[in-house]
Parts: C-alpha cells; sequence; structure tokens
C-alpha cells in the first residue's frame, strides 16, 4: 500500500509491531512458570492471548484464577523481564525501523500508543524503550496505557495528542498487529496497516467492527510506500 498525502501522522504500535516482544513474553513467562510449579502453557495459548495489557495476557495465557498466584506471577514476571530490555536496540523489528525511517525524512509526525503501562516497568517502560533506543530520534510521542483514563481501543486515548497537534483523526495512519488496533482506526475513522509478519490471520480480527475496505495487512512493512508527488 502507499500512505497518502493526507496521512500526517503515524500512531505506532509497540508490541509485535515496533518491537518482536513476543519472544520476550514468552520466554520470560516460561521462566515464571517453572518458577512457581505451575502447567506450562502452549505457544498457541500464549499468542492468542498476546494483547491487552500485560496482566490480561498472563491471566489468559496461564488462565490463573488464584489472586495470590496471580499477583505472585506478575512480580516474577515484571522482576525477570528486567533482564531483556536493556539494549532495545536489539528488539527493533528491522522491517518497522526501516518505514519509520522513511516517514521520519518525509516529516511525519510519529506517536507510539500502547496498552503497555509505563510506571513501575523499569526498563520495560514503552518510554525507556524509545528514550533508550534508536527510535528515540524518531518517534515524538509515547502514549502509554496509564497516561490516560482510555486504552486502546478508545479513540479517547488520543484526545491529548490531537488536541495538541491540531491533527484530525482521519490525518492518522494507524500501524498494529493486532484486532484492537484495527478498531481504534476504525473508531477513529482512520485507516490502518497490520503487519502479519508470519502470514497468518491477524486472531480475531474478522470478530471485530472495523471495516476492510480500511485496514490492510501485510507481511512486511517495507510493503507500506510513502506517497511521492511527481512532476
Amino acid at each position: 500500500m502507499t500512505i497518502g498525502p493526507e496521512v500526517k501522522a503515524l500512531l505506532w504500535d509497540l508490541d509485535g509491531t515496533l518491537i518482536d516482544s513476543f519472544q520476550i513474553f514468552s520466554g520470560v513467562l516460561l521462566e515464571v512458570v517453572a518458577l512457581n510449579s505451575l502447567m506450562t502453557p502452549e505457544e498457541e495459548a500464549m499468542r492468542s492471548n498476546f494483547h491487552g495489557t500485560l496482566e490480561d495476557s498472563i491471566r489468559k495465557a496461564l488462565a490463573l484464577s488464584d489472586p495470590a498466584v496471580f499477583a505472585k506471577v506478575i512480580d516474577d514476571f515484571l522482576r525477570i523481564q528486567e533482564d531483556y530490555y536493556h539494549t532495545p536496540d536489539d528488539h527493533i523489528s528491522p522491517d518497522a525501523l526501516d518505514l519509520a525511517r522513511r516517514a521520519k525524512a518525509a516529516g511525519l509526525q510519529q506517536v507510539v500508543v500502547t496498552n503497555r503501562a509505563h510506571r513501575d516497568r523499569g526498563s520495560a517502560s514503552p518510554r525507556h524503550i524509545v528514550e533508550h533506543s534508536v527510535l528515540k530520534t524518531l518517534i515524538g510521542d509515547v502514549i502509554c496505557s496509564d497516561d490516560t483514563p482510555f486504552r486502546k481501543p478508545d479513540k479517547r486515548v488520543m484526545n491529548d495528542f490531537l488536541g495538541r497537534t491540531g491533527l484530525r483523526a482521519d490525518q492518522l495512519l494507524v500501524i498494529g498487529d493486532q484486532h484492537v488496533d484495527a478498531e481504534l482506526a476504525f473508531n477513529l475513522g482512520a485507516p490502518a496497516v497490520l503487519i502479519s509478519r508470519s502470514g497468518d490471520a491477524i486472531p480475531y480480527l474478522d470478530q471485530t467492527n472495523e471495516s476492510h475496505a480500511t485496514v490492510e495487512v501485510v507481511t512486511s512493512l517495507t510493503q507500506v510506500l510513502l506517497y511521492r508527488a511527481t512532476g
């Protein structure tokens, strides 16, 4: 697809889009499972629940119902994952970095919008990841789940950004890898590009309210081109 001249800003999802975080999530979760003598989840259970908040992803992947066990699992996960994010450049997806650089050169604004929290996340905070990587020179804003009362796919998550920049919602392009990104685009009245690097179907996409006319699924973000005026 080609990003047209009407697009003024890219709204980047973080996990699975800008950074290859599933390998981190699954690796840390397996360490936590072993530490707590829990049943090892199937990869499909981890992958299909790898969306939304960290807490929701873990609870569903492990089918946990005991509050005390869940609290211990979350504490262990947050502690162990610290070791994985000390060098965030190692986890940035090359095709996403390529598009972000091209968008920067074209003068587009870029913002990360994530359901990952910032507070008490240490090196795994979205802001830490951006500020301590090559993304620092490319991304102008980072909106975390604890910055506003709203989370994706609620369009109000973008209220502050739109107010500060003076942009309209239809001047945005959502780039993500999950059905919630498609729903955010639908709610904003904006187009979306979803990345499926494996070529597999996006989980739950067929259950969302998104208009397929405004959502394009690609297997690499190098397939996303930038409009160039001719003549």
